[in-house]
C-alpha cells in the first residue's frame, strides 16, 4: 500500500511532524490535450504541507502529460495572509507569475517505474496535458496527522472501513498512519471522507 517504513522515515523528516498516509489514487489522463481538473496549475489543500508520491505506471514523454511541479513559492499565501487555492489554466497561471513562469517549471519524464516525490501544498503543480499518448500514474500521499483540512482528505477510494481490514496486519507505526483520522478530536472524525 505505499506506507512501508522507509517512506515514512522520508515523509517524516521533510515534515518534521507525525505521519498519516492518506492512500493510493490511480490518475488516468487520456491524450486528448484538454486542460482540466488535475492538469490545471493547482496546490493540494489537505495541509499546509505536504508529500505526494508519483510512480508511473507507463513510460511519460514530454507529450505524454507529465507531472509538472511550479518551483517557485506563492509568496501571498500564508497563515498570516489566508490560502486561496487557485485553479488556472496556462493563460490565468501566466497572469499570476509573469510571462517566463516557464523557467520555475520542472517536467518529470521518464521511463515506467519512475518516481517523483513533490509538496503538491507547497508548490502549484499539475499534470500536463497529454498529447501523444495516455498516462497512468499512482500516486501516495502523506501529510501530517493533524492536517489542516481534514475534509479534503481521504480521496482513495478505500473506506475507513476497508483501510481498517489492510491496516490490521501492518506494525503499529505504519497503523497509525493509516488509521490517522482516529486519532482526530470527535467532531473532525466525524467529517466524512471527501468525494472523488
Amino acid at each position: 500500500m505505499g506506507t512501508a517504513g522507509p517512506a515514512l522515515d522520508i515523509v517524516e523528516r521533510y515534515l518534521e511532524l507525525p505521519v498519516a498516509y492518506d492512500g493510493p489514487s490511480i490518475i488516468y489522463t487520456v491524450a486528448d490535450g484538454r486542460e482540466g481538473a488535475t492538469r490545471l496549475w493547482h496546490r493540494d489543500r489537505e495541509d499546509r504541507r505536504m508529500l505526494k508520491v508519483a510512480v508511473y505506471l507507463n513510460d511519460v514523454g514530454s507529450d505524454g502529460g507529465p507531472f509538472q511541479l511550479f518551483s517557485r513559492v506563492d509568496e501571498r499565501q500564508n497563515d498570516r495572509h489566508g490560502y486561496r487555492y487557485h485553479e488556472a489554466d496556462e493563460v490565468h497561471f501566466r497572469e499570476l507569475f509573469g510571462e517566463n513562469y516557464a523557467d520555475s517549471v520542472t517536467s518529470c519524464t521518464g521511463p515506467a517505474g519512475t518516481v517523483v516525490f513533490a509538496d503538491t501544498a507547497k508548490y502549484f503543480h499539475r499534470g500536463a496535458p497529454a498529447f501523444a499518448r495516455d498516462r497512468a500514474a499512482a500516486f501516495f500521499s502523506y501529510f501530517a496527522r493533524r492536517p489542516r483540512h481534514p475534509f479534503f482528505c481521504e480521496r482513495s477510494g478505500l473506506t475507513r472501513d476497508q483501510l481498517a481490514v489492510i491496516a490490521a496486519g501492518l506494525p503499529k507505526r505504519q497503523q497509525d498512519a493509516v488509521l490517522w483520522h482516529q486519532a482526530l478530536p470527535l467532531p473532525l472524525r466525524m467529517i466524512p471522507p471527501a468525494p472523488l
